[in-house]
């Protein structure tokens, strides 16, 4: 009625007109329904997070970060390691000399770093670099009065060196100096004991051996008392000894005994072949020995005269007598016969990475499998390499 007396000219026909006022009825309805909902307040803001926008919200942020946070717990902090390499002989020959010779005649760098390729890594990348250095390969008890070429100090120095047992090279060993590399001899008028700090650890070196009364060297008085003296002074103390070499393992467990009980921690000896890694009990310590790691660079003829280990002892940065690990790098020594019987390509390999290839090449008979082997059988599974074990 009303809508006719808004139209009183207009005649009223439901047929028309109905459905047009129903039209206007709706619309008026979502008005009001959208005023409403402008007025509720926004979901960020209150914290009640529909789970779809959680959901859009995970597949823009990394997953780091939507981790639960632990507020409550104190920041992880990464514990810090100082990491010690220790190598057996290295003895170089003069044959070695004549290739590095020969390779610069060719065109090549005269260099001596090229040798000792499958070395680098642990030794560059350790934090204290050590080994003994028997010059030219001079026989137990004799003098080596020459001095080593420049060239070759200069691949020690690169490879990370710091400190090397130079007894049996006499008292001059100003090269080394000069390369910012320690020498440690048991020689007269030479350092015996060198002590060495890698952020707060602090570690000693003393060496004994090429005298003239080597087999009594590491048992006499004099020698004993020059580690307990010098264990006082460090945290962890390490023993180089050169045993006689007709000592066998057995003997040299028992030798190894006082030099313990006199404030050893470590003990490293030479040898011509390499033998077992063990953690030692006396009666009052113990110790990590080291009975010998053969030979790190060698001419020799026979191939187990040509495996070598690298010893990694790793110590926690705030020192510690003994290390908190212990590992083994086992090396092997390459090289092969020229046409004219010389040798060369002298270069010192992982065992792991020694192919079968290089054994064919190798003057000496290598068995590659061979050699593995009597790399497992030397040293524990556990001191190994995960591709030796």
């Amino acid at each position: 009625l009303e809508y006719a007396a808004m139209s009183p000219s207009t005649e009223f026909r439901p047929d028309r007109d109905v459905p047009w006022l129903y039209g206007l009825i709706t619309l008026l309805l979502f008005s009001l329904a959208a005023c409403a909902m402008s007025n509720r307040p926004d979901p960020s803001e209150s914290g009640d997070v529909p789970q779809l926008k959680l959901a859009e919200k995970v597949n823009t942020v990394e997953a780091g970060d939507i981790a639960p946070k632990e507020t409550n717990k104190a920041p992880a902090v990464e514990e810090k390691t100082v990491t010690v390499a220790l190598t057996g002989d290295i003895k170089l020959s003069e044959a070695m000399i004549s290739d590095a010779h020969a390779q610069a005649a060719e065109g090549k760098e005269y260099s001596f770093l090229r040798m000792y390729t499958g070395a680098y890594r642990t030794l560059n990348g350790a934090d204290l670099a050590i080994g003994m250095y028997s010059a030219l390969g001079q026989p137990y008890g004799t003098e080596a009065e020459y001095e080593p070429p420049t060239e070759h100090i200069d691949a020690l120095s690169a490879l990370g060196f710091d400190v090397l047992d130079i007894s049996g090279m006499g008292s001059d060993y100003a090269l080394l100096n000069e390369r910012g590399i320690k020498g440690i001899s048991s020689s007269e008028n030479t350092d015996a004991v060198r002590t060495v700090e890698v952020g707060q650890m602090k570690l000693s070196f003393v060496a004994c051996g090429y005298e003239d009364t080597l087999a009594q060297c590491y048992s006499s008085d004099d020698f004993l008392k020059l580690i307990e003296d010098s264990d006082g002074e460090c945290d962890s103390l390490v023993v180089f000894v050169h045993w006689d070499k007709d000592m066998g393992t057995d003997q040299k467990r028992e030798a190894v005994m006082p030099l313990i009980e006199a404030g050893a921690d470590v003990v490293v000896g030479d040898g011509e072949t390499v033998e077992a890694v063990e953690r030692v009990s006396s009666d009052s310590k113990e110790a990590v020995v080291c009975y010998s790691l053969g030979n790190l660079l060698s001419d020799a003829n026979e191939a187990v005269n040509l495996v070598s280990g690298i010893l990694t002892l790793t110590y926690p940065e705030d020192g510690a007598a003994l290390p908190d690990e212990v590992a083994v790098v086992p090396t092997f020594v390459h090289y092969s016969v020229h046409e004219d019987g010389t040798r060369g390509d002298y270069s010192v390999y992982r065992v792991e990475d020694y192919t079968a290839e290089l054994a064919h090449s190798h003057s000496c008979e290598v068995d590659p499998d061979g050699l593995t082997g009597y790399v497992r059988s030397v040293f524990a599974s556990g001191l190994l390499p995960d591709a030796l074990k």
